[in-house]
């Protein structure tokens, strides 16, 4: 079994059959996603490690959930509609964060489909970073044999 298979066997009791891509090979920067969900709204879901640190958005941005993320102990967070900071950036939305994980869903059903699965959320989150966690040992040691690390598979150096 692969490890996208993996973590499709732990988002199926949430999201029904999906497909996992970009999955991580940086365990200080997972970003992964997860597309092909269907009959909850929306259609793909970005998972990103850094930058999940809901303190960034503007208080009047912020939607509380009241919910509080088992794993860092802040509360779970969205922002539901877009905004511009400057006449260059812009913030768009919808985000639905703690400090440990933002998701980013091509559409927002309801704040309370995330937090109510947050369990799932974090375990899928755990599984992110094994695979980035693997990925990882596996260039290590291909380093280590005198090999340098691509994509996929080590290459004579």
């Amino acid at each position: 079994m692969s490890e996208s298979d993996d973590l499709a066997n732990i988002l199926r009791p949430w999201l029904g059959e999906v497909h996992a891509s970009g999955l991580p090979s940086n365990p200080a920067d997972i970003c992964g996603f997860i597309r092909g969900i269907s009959g909850h709204g929306f259609r793909r879901l970005e998972w990103q490690k850094n930058n999940a640190d809901p303190d960034w958005l503007q208080p009047g941005w912020r939607t509380p959930s009241g919910v509080i993320c088992p794993r860092c102990q802040t509360e779970i967070q969205a922002m539901l509609r877009s905004h511009r900071l400057d006449a260059y950036t812009h913030a768009s939305a919808p985000y639905v964060s703690c400090k440990c994980i933002r998701l980013g869903p091509s559409r927002l059903p309801s704040l309370e489909f995330f937090t109510d699965n947050w369990s799932i959320v974090l375990e899928a989150l755990n599984c992110f970073e094994q695979i980035a966690d693997n990925s990882e040992a596996e260039r290590q040691t291909c380093r280590l044999a005198g090999y340098r690390t691509g994509p996929e598979q080590c290459h004579p150096m």
